[in-house]
């Protein structure tokens, strides 16, 4: 489950005026048109992920569970409950090997997509 904002940066508004969207849509789709995308990931066990990147900035946090980050370089990051890491245009996947759920919590916020050598990176959601 998620939860849109359909605008750039938050508005307030009176509560009258509030309208949310709860959808089941990709992020790779939802979040990097605009506004920001919000959800949970339960991971399950022995769980490795393929590749992916958005071209939004994400707020990853480990809920529950130990989870690694691999990016597409091969270097690896062991995210315990608690961890934190902000990501931007990465490749990388997630892999759960123990043998209990993870848990992560993340918010992706629309971004201009980054420009390496020249070249504006896409997204590529294999899911």
């Amino acid at each position: 489950m998620a939860l849109l904002e359909p605008h750039y940066g938050p508005q307030a508004k009176a509560p009258a005026d509030i309208s949310r969207e709860v959808t089941n849509q990709q992020p790779g789709i939802a979040a990097a048109s605009s506004g920001s995308f919000f959800t949970v990931y339960d991971i399950p066990p022995r769980y490795d992920g393929p590749f992916h990147r958005t071209t939004t900035l994400d707020y990853v946090m480990v809920f529950r569970g130990v989870v690694i980050l691999t990016m597409e370089d091969g270097s690896q990051a062991t995210l315990a409950e608690g961890d934190t890491v902000v990501q931007q245009g990465t490749m990388h996947k997630w892999t759960n090997g123990g043998d209990g759920w993870a848990r992560m919590v993340t918010v992706m916020v629309s971004a201009h997509p980054p420009i390496v050598n020249g070249h504006q990176l896409q997204p590529h959601w294999p899911y």
